[in-house]
């Protein structure tokens, strides 16, 4: 107990986002951060990037991209940016994942068998296991209590959800659906932590 409140005391916890004190050493951020994080409420119909007010984005007004099975849950702003920023050094999903199981719960998807990582485009070789699309859905598929699959044949006749850390573009990840599609899943979904688009 001595060496903790040593510890607290020459290294308080601070928020991630705006580097007050903490309550706690095992939280990240502050209550007021906590409660600036903004959800994705309204979504294009076609596309499902996040959009402010009416039906469909501005770019699928002009040529409609169907992105069915998709849900996205953050815009790249305020604390999320600084929880996204801390996992990129560490490595660790944890916090991430949690907010994906939130975000998944009241969505209607199935509870995947497999869960998989978007990879960007020339993924290969020693480092891929340390992408953070890999460690987000290695983390999101140990808090569904579900297996985590590379995209591989082992995805076919599975409901598959395919987890994307940042998604810039509505092409990149329709895709990368249409690519895990040759391996035959029952089913197919998709989730973007943050939707850049």
């Amino acid at each position: 107990m001595f060496l903790k409140d040593l510890l607290r005391f020459v290294y308080p916890a601070e928020c991630l986002h705006c580097e007050e004190e903490v309550d706690a050493s095992h939280q990240v951020l502050c209550r007021a951060c906590l409660a600036q994080i903004e959800w994705v409420n309204t979504s294009c119909m076609c596309c499902k990037a996040p959009i402010e007010e009416g039906k469909q984005c501005q770019r699928c007004q002009k040529r409609p991209i169907y992105l069915r099975g998709h849900a996205s849950f953050f815009t790249p702003q305020g604390p999320i940016l600084a929880l996204q920023n801390a996992f990129y050094r560490s490595g660790r999903a944890e916090t991430l994942a949690a907010l994906l199981v939130v975000g998944f719960s009241p969505l209607t998807f199935p509870i995947p068998d497999l869960v998989t990582p978007y990879l960007r485009p020339r993924s290969e070789g020693f480092f891929l296991k340390k992408q953070p699309g890999v460690l987000l859905a290695r983390g999101l598929a140990k808090a569904l209590n579900c297996a985590f699959a590379m995209p591989s044949p082992r995805l076919e006749g599975k409901s598959v959800l395919l987890v994307c850390d940042w998604l810039t573009n509505t092409e990149s990840i329709y895709e990368s659906k249409q690519h895990l599609k040759q391996y035959f899943p029952k089913a197919l979904y998709s989730l973007a932590l943050i939707d850049a688009r």
